[in-house]
């Protein structure tokens, strides 16, 4: 059995904050496979949630997230272990904000958060022992509980390319998501490891899922570009080594003129860059990309895109992506065929597995990487060249 830590506190105003990541998990692994420890808010009837308006409940089944809405009687019946919510108030008070409490408990340890975990672990773990801890997110006193517990953490989230315009991927990360992974460490320490593909446009058009023009010079019209991210992501809130997104962008300025500098707001985000700068109105990210000469960024996955399409890159933050950039704007760098097919081959994880029983126990062996990757090009029955066109993609 696998239990899953999800967030238990307020966050963006909302309660349980991600309430779709329990819906999918209920959904792919079943009340036999996923205990969770959250609070009480992520077992309300789904119902209610759809009255309020939330995204996640909104329609009977989310084909980009791939996650069907459980009825109440399905949500009663996974074993769970609540979080208080006095824990939260004592954090409210000291940090004032929803989002600084969460900063906190990402970086810091919060030694009653772990007590309570243990607890939780052990009560759960009587019926059925648990197997690894399962979490979309860090959390400092999450990785200290595993420890003490001698359990296995694995880290997932929402991987770099997705739907509709790419074979979707996930991270699948047992040290660290966005922030401390072991994506480095991986690569150095990997056996050689065959080529699947004959370049990086090859490699490209593999996890391409609708036509895409090559990039040609012409395209190219800005000297620097810069994706944004949403304001209050982990990555940028704890993963951003002292840069935010403005701060970001000074930076560049410091280096370009405005004229050379093409700005890409972020879909989610909630404050608009300035109309001063020169904002990118591309019709997708890959379009964005095609117009800049470089890129920089703090953590955002259109690096990952960047590289693909060949374009020199660098990463100021964390970022299981920052060994195959440059780290500073003299430094951007091109990744080459090999950097990329491990990350997207090896380290990324088909969507369609994230959450896949037989798979996460599999990865629990910590199989070859010779054998993630061959695992990884046969999903869906397809070929090194993915001609099926079935890899990653979602039921």
């Amino acid at each position: 059995m696998f239990v899953s830590f999800l967030y238990p506190f307020p966050l963006r105003g909302l309660r349980a904050p991600f309430l779709w990541v329990a819906f999918k998990q209920m959904g792919d692994l079943g009340p036999d496979q996923v205990a969770f420890i959250a609070s009480a808010d992520y077992f309300v009837d789904p119902e209610q949630y759809r009255r309020m308006g939330r995204f996640d409940c909104h329609a009977p089944v989310n084909p980009e997230l791939g996650f069907r809405v459980p009825a109440h009687s399905e949500v009663d019946q996974f074993a769970r272990g609540l979080i208080p919510d006095h824990l939260y108030q004592r954090l409210k008070v000291r940090f004032l904000s929803d989002t600084l409490v969460w900063r906190h408990l990402i970086t810091e340890v919060d030694h009653e958060l772990v007590e309570l975990i243990c607890r939780q672990v052990e009560v759960l773990s009587r019926h059925e022992p648990c197997e690894a801890l399962l979490t979309w997110c860090n959390y400092a006193s999450l990785s200290e509980a595993a420890a003490r517990l001698g359990l296995p953490l694995v880290h997932c989230e929402l991987g770099p390319l997705r739907a509709p315009w790419y074979r979707p991927l996930g991270y699948l990360d047992f040290s660290g998501v966005n922030g401390g992974t072991e994506a480095a460490s991986r690569w150095r320490e990997s056996e050689p490891l065959a080529s699947a593909f004959s370049g990086i446009p090859a490699l490209r058009a593999a996890f391409r899922l609708r036509a895409l023009p090559e990039p040609v010079p012409e395209a190219i019209d800005a000297r620097l570009g810069i994706p944004l991210q949403v304001e209050d992501d982990s990555n940028v809130l704890a993963y951003g080594n002292g840069f935010d997104m403005w701060l970001l962008i000074q930076y560049a300025q410091e280096v370009f003129g405005r004229d050379d500098i093409l700005i890409r707001a972020h879909p989610g985000a909630q404050m608009l860059p300035s109309a001063a700068l020169r904002l990118d109105d591309s019709v997708d990210s890959a379009a964005f990309v095609r117009r800049c000469e470089r890129l920089l960024t703090l953590n955002s996955s259109v690096a990952v895109e960047a590289m693909l399409m060949e374009r020199p890159v660098s990463i100021l933050g964390d970022s299981p992506a920052r060994h195959l950039a440059g780290h500073a704007l003299d430094e951007a760098r091109s990744a080459t065929l090999a950097e990329l097919e491990f990350l997207l081959l090896n380290y990324f994880v088909p969507y369609e597995l994230l959450f896949d029983a037989e798979y996460l126990r599999w990865r629990l062996k910590y199989p070859s990487e010779t054998a993630i990757r061959a695992r990884h090009l046969t999903i869906g029955n397809a070929t090194p060249s993915f001609t099926s066109g079935t890899f990653g993609a979602r039921p």
